[in-house]
C-alpha cells in the first residue's frame, strides 16, 4: 500500500501546492490510512477546503471541535483553520474527495470583497457541516462531483465548468447555510 506524507512548516502550514498547471484549484480522493501517521495530521492552509465523504464515515477536528462526516455528506473548511481527519470505526476504510481552492477562485475577482472575504475573514465560522439530504447541500455536493470530474477529465472548456460549479457551491454556501451573525 502506498503511504502518503504530508509536508508542514514550523507553524503546521501544509506546504502542498494546491492547484493545477491553471487552475487554483486541486481535488484529491484521499483514503486516510494511506497516510504515514494512519490519519490526516494536524494542518492548515491558505485554500477554502470543501471535503465529500465516498466511503466511511470520519472524524474531523476543526478548530477545537469535533465534526463526524457520514458517507455521502460533505463538510466545508474555511481558509486558515486547523484541522485534521480521522477514519471513524473499525470496518471499512474512509475515503473522501478533498477539493482545495484559492478564496479568489470562487467568484469573479470583482465580487470576492463583497461575497467572500466577509465570510472568510469571520472568526465565528471555522467550518460548515454538509448534509445530502437537504436540498442546497446535495447540490453543493454533487457541484464538487462536477469539479473533480472536470479536472480529471479535462474535456473542452473544462476550466469554465469548474469555475462554474465552483460559484455554484459558494452560492449555496452562502445563501443556505454558511450566515454571517
Amino acid at each position: 500500500m502506498l503511504k502518503v506524507e504530508f509536508r508542514f512548516d514550523q507553524n503546521g502550514r501544509e506546504l502542498t501546492e494546491h492547484r493545477t498547471v491553471t487552475l487554483p484549484v486541486a481535488c484529491y480522493e484521499t483514503t486516510i490510512v494511506r497516510n504515514v501517521h494512519g490519519h490526516i495530521p494536524l494542518h492548515w492552509h491558505d485554500e477554502l477546503q470543501f471535503v465529500l465523504v465516498v466511503q466511511g464515515e470520519a472524524l474531523f477536528y476543526v478548530n477545537d471541535q469535533k465534526i463526524v462526516v457520514a458517507q455521502g455528506d460533505g463538510l466545508f473548511i474555511d481558509s486558515g483553520c486547523m484541522h485534521m481527519a480521522e477514519k471513524r470505526g473499525e470496518k471499512d476504510h474512509c475515503i473522501y474527495l478533498c477539493l482545495n481552492v484559492s478564496p479568489h477562485f470562487v467568484v469573479p475577482s470583482e465580487l470576492y470583497l463583497k461575497y467572500v472575504h466577509p465570510y472568510i475573514s469571520a472568526t465565528n465560522l471555522p467550518y460548515l457541516h454538509i448534509k445530502r439530504e437537504v436540498p442546497w447541500g446535495a447540490q453543493v455536493l454533487n457541484a464538487i462531483w462536477h469539479v473533480k470530474n472536470g479536472l480529471d477529465e479535462q474535456p473542452p472548456f473544462y476550466e469554465m465548468n469548474v469555475a462554474s460549479s465552483l460559484l455554484t457551491v459558494w452560492k449555496h454556501l452562502i445563501t443556505s447555510g454558511y450566515t454571517l451573525e
